[in-house]
Formats: structure tokens, C-alpha cells, sequence
């Protein structure tokens, strides 16, 4: 599986350049879980759970050491249902961004890419019916696409950023705007990136 990723030196880690695409999760986990399927745009319909899975899957195929240490899970098929979760950042494999570090990623006030709301169409897919290909807009000024628009993001705290294709009104998809869905939680509109230590 091919994975670019974006050096955040002043963060200590690099951060996926998109979210994490259906090819990526069913090459790793061996299933995919959206609802608009297709092999390059971003996986959805996934859990806080079914990302830390990911994360960890990936990191023992990439010989890392996993980030989570995930004890007395459940699954349901092949989903991570439940489970008590810690989190080791200082390990080497990959992981969900803190909400700070996925803040410093959006490189701008209030969206990625522009603060100005006529360019937000060019670096954010928004007020639409379904997602669509990542990198199908511009980067931000780190080179990172799709931080704002196409899904929300789950964090390591378990917040979600970045607003989704569901949104009209591009303040609703500001840094101001976040959630914390339970982590059991499984939306359409609703995906993941990873970093991992430098």
C-alpha cells in the first residue's frame, strides 16, 4: 500500500497528505465499510474504533510498533466494537492526529487552504450529496488536501474536524466547529487520517 506522507518538523511527525481512501482500509483491514464506494475516495461510515484498528493493523504490517494498546475488545464481525484503549505517542507506529496536531495542519484561521469564503470551493468539496476523490481539490499551503470538506475527521481524543460534503454553510466547516460523537459512532460523512513520530 502507497502512502505519501507530509513532514511536520515543528510537530515531530508526518501526517497522511489525504485521508485515508477505501483501497488504503480494505488493503489493510479486508473489508470497507462506506456507503460511497468507490477505491479513491476517502473511507466513511468508520468508527473511532475501526480507525485506532487501522492504525495499529498497519503499523504491525509496516513492522512499527503499534500506538494503541487496545485490551478486553469486542468485535463484531470484523469490526472493533469496544474496547479498553491507551494510547502510546511515543511509539513509532501510526495514529490518529492530537486535536492540536490536526489544528496546525489546516495552516490558516478558519479553513485549509484560504480564509477567504469565494476560494473555499477551491480547496474544500462541500455542499454536495456524497464524497468524491481525494486530491480532487487544491492542497493547503503544507500540501495536505481535504482537510476541510469531503468528511469529518476523527482525532485521537475522539473529536471530529474538518466538516464533510453534508455542509451548506461553509462556518459550519470553521476550526470553531467540532463534535465529539461517541466513538461507536459511524456516519457517512465520516473518515480519518493518520501521522506518525519523525
Amino acid at each position: 500500500m502507497s502512502i505519501k506522507g507530509i513532514p511536520l518538523n515543528d510537530l515531530g511527525v508526518v501526517i497522511s497528505e489525504t485521508l485515508v481512501t477505501q483501497e488504503q482500509f480494505t488493503s489493510v483491514l479486508g473489508y470497507n465499510p462506506s456507503v460511497y464506494v468507490h477505491p479513491t475516495n476517502p473511507v466513511e461510515n468508520v468508527t473511532w474504533y475501526d480507525a485506532i484498528n487501522f492504525c495499529n493493523v498497519l503499523s504491525v504490517k509496516k513492522n512499527l510498533t503499534p500506538c494503541y494498546d487496545i485490551t478486553h475488545a469486542r468485535y463484531d464481525g470484523n469490526r472493533l466494537k469496544q474496547a479498553s484503549v491507551f494510547t502510546k505517542s511515543n511509539n513509532n507506529g501510526y495514529r490518529l492526529p492530537t486535536a492540536m496536531q490536526w489544528v496546525y495542519c489546516i495552516g490558516s484561521p478558519l479553513w485549509s487552504g484560504t480564509d477567504n469564503p469565494e476560494e473555499l470551493h477551491e480547496y474544500a468539496h462541500y455542499n454536495s450529496t456524497n464524497t468524491v476523490p481525494v486530491r480532487s481539490f487544491k492542497p493547503n499551503k503544507l500540501g495536505i488536501y481535504d482537510m476541510t470538506g469531503n468528511v469529518w475527521e476523527w482525532t485521537d481524543n475522539q473529536y471530529i474536524y474538518g466538516g464533510s460534503y453534508k455542509e451548506t454553510d461553509p462556518y459550519k466547516m470553521t476550526l470553531n466547529e467540532t463534535d465529539q460523537p461517541y466513538p461507536t459512532a459511524f456516519y457517512p460523512y465520516l473518515g480519518f487520517r493518520f501521522i506518525r513520530n519523525l
